[in-house]
């Protein structure tokens, strides 16, 4: 049974790294688009 739960405690910390992972790409995104339409619309 303690190897299972260990499995369990990984299988949610990778779940949490994927989540964090994947919004930090998204905010990331996010941020080179804008800072590219600012470029394109300044002078």
């Amino acid at each position: 049974m303690c190897s299972t739960r260990i499995v369990d405690q990984r299988t949610e910390v990778h779940k949490t790294l994927n989540y964090l992972t994947t919004v930090y790409l998204l905010y990331f995104s996010m941020i080179v688009m804008l800072s590219i339409d600012d470029h394109n619309l300044g002078p």
